[in-house]
């Protein structure tokens, strides 16, 4: 048996172990890991989203409107911008905007900034800007591959590289980044499309590793097929106003749930990366396809053929 210390005998204590208190990025509630909503203070946190005015960048700043954040939304176009802001003041959310070619460093710079100089802060940069380039290795140009990865990859970089001093300045946030479901998957003819995303995979685990310890939370959404007026118009352009019914058609048959998903479902998945609601997500992709991508197998392919 172990001898019982004697009186004067020295006891060794077992050191003390901190515990660690979860630390909430700016713009938490503390209460459920909540973004604040904006009548719950004067002071709402910041959400800038880059491409936000038409497709699924629409829903997101709109989504992330309603959801308590301050929404400072870019694009190419003035009257998207004023449409996407006067959308906001109809339903009473904090919307703002501004004019950007997210492809030129020097206006996604000055976006960024003139965001930060706005509000004071950036709690969340949510990369909703892209598009997708046609062609294998025998079409696309080097000017095509250039503009492909300049628009894809190394704009979301850049974007990211400039709001994250302002960000760790904060306190921390969240980085979201839109990507494809392309970038898991091997679509016939978008070859540039598909490398340029599959880089932006990489750099989403990148960043979260880099910098997670200080506060920055970096995520991706990889949307399948999603049912937008651009989606259409560019079926239409690639294979004529006759044939779009059809490809429309197939395009639903790849769909377990038999339509293609919606861009306010996308805005959700954008609205819990951007929130304290995932604040144990980093480094991760959330695939939101409807279970498109699921449904396809070799042996599908096989039973095509027969």
């Amino acid at each position: 048996m172990p001898r019982r210390p004697a009186r004067g005998d020295r006891v060794r204590r077992r050191p003390r172990i901190p515990v660690l208190q979860p630390r909430l990025a700016a713009g938490s509630s503390g209460k459920g890991g909540h973004p604040m909503r904006t009548e719950d203070r004067a002071n709402p946190s910041v959400a800038v989203v880059v491409g936000g005015t038409k497709g699924m960048g629409r829903a997101a700043s709109l989504a992330l409107a309603r959801d308590g954040f301050e929404v400072f939304a870019c694009s190419r176009g003035q009257k998207d911008v004023d449409a996407l802001c006067e959308e906001g003041r109809q339903g009473n959310l904090r919307i703002g905007g501004a004019v950007c070619d997210v492809a030129d460093e020097a206006a996604l710079n000055g976006f960024i900034d003139a965001a930060a100089q706005r509000y004071g802060r950036i709690d969340a940069l949510v990369f909703a800007a892209g598009r997708a380039y046609p062609g294998n290795a025998l079409d696309l140009t080097s000017n095509d591959w250039d503009s492909c990865f300049r628009l894809n990859l190394r704009a979301p970089f850049l974007a990211a590289k400039r709001a994250l001093p302002v960000m760790i300045a904060g306190g921390g946030g969240s980085l979201v980044f839109v990507s494809t479901i392309w970038a898991f998957t091997t679509p016939r003819d978008r070859l540039a499309y598909m490398t340029a995303k599959s880089g932006l995979t990489a750099l989403v685990r990148g960043l979260a590793v880099d910098h997670g310890g200080q506060g920055i939370r970096t995520n991706a959404v990889a949307p399948g097929y999603v049912d937008t007026e651009f989606l259409r118009r560019s079926i239409e352009m690639i294979h004529g106003s006759a044939q779009t019914p059809e490809v429309l058609a197939n395009v639903l048959k790849a769909h377990p749930m038999g339509r293609m998903v919606r861009p306010e479902e996308v805005a959700e998945a954008i609205c819990f990366l951007a929130s304290e609601r995932s604040s144990g997500f980093n480094g991760q992709t959330l695939i939101v396809d409807g279970g498109a991508a699921t449904k396809f197998s070799l042996a599908d392919a096989w039973r095509r053929n027969e």
